[in-house]
């Protein structure tokens, strides 16, 4: 009969750097000191994805102004209540408090809200503007050409002046 061994927990390694293969996801990662000792040395540090969605790679290479950007955030967020079911923390949206919960009164009504959001903006974007607002703001793919990165920003500026962010 054989002994069965074990089997031993891994030790949390403090000061250990991401994976190669993690550095280079979402646009990379940066690094932010959490704590620092007496003398001033940085004590914890955490390591933080550089762009969490597509959106934010492209405004962090100027591919997309300030307006547009909040506009293509906007847009995720009810995109994502909507069609999705996710429930998202947005600030734009009336019946969704800052801590991200919703009030219970009102919690039916985010849903018809970002339902009429979204037909607002369906209503003033061409099919294609449609097509690659969706695909990038709602879906994080990838723009391929930059034709199509030039209808997103001609779709993202329409919905800036609808909402204005402009």
């Amino acid at each position: 009969m054989s002994k069965r061994r074990k089997k031993k927990d891994l030790p949390i390694r403090l000061g250990e750097l991401a994976t190669k293969e993690r550095r280079h996801q979402n646009g990379g990662i940066e690094t932010e000191v959490i704590d620092r000792n007496l003398s001033g040395a940085a004590y914890i540090k955490r390591h933080r994805a550089y762009a969490e969605c597509v959106l934010d790679s492209y405004f962090r290479r100027e591919y997309l102004s300030q307006a547009e950007f909040q506009a293509g955030m906007k847009f995720r967020d009810v995109y994502l209540r909507h069609v999705c079911g996710v429930k998202v923390s947005d600030n734009t949206n009336p019946f969704i408090n800052e801590s991200g919960g919703s009030d219970i009164e009102f919690a039916m009504m985010a849903g018809f809200e970002s339902e009429r959001i979204l037909r607002a903006a369906y209503n003033v974007l061409s099919e294609k503007q449609r097509t690659i607002v969706r695909s990038v703001c709602g879906h994080d793919e990838r723009a391929s050409e930059s034709k199509k990165i030039e209808t997103l920003q001609r779709g993202l500026r329409k919905l800036a002046a609808l909402w204005g962010f402009v």
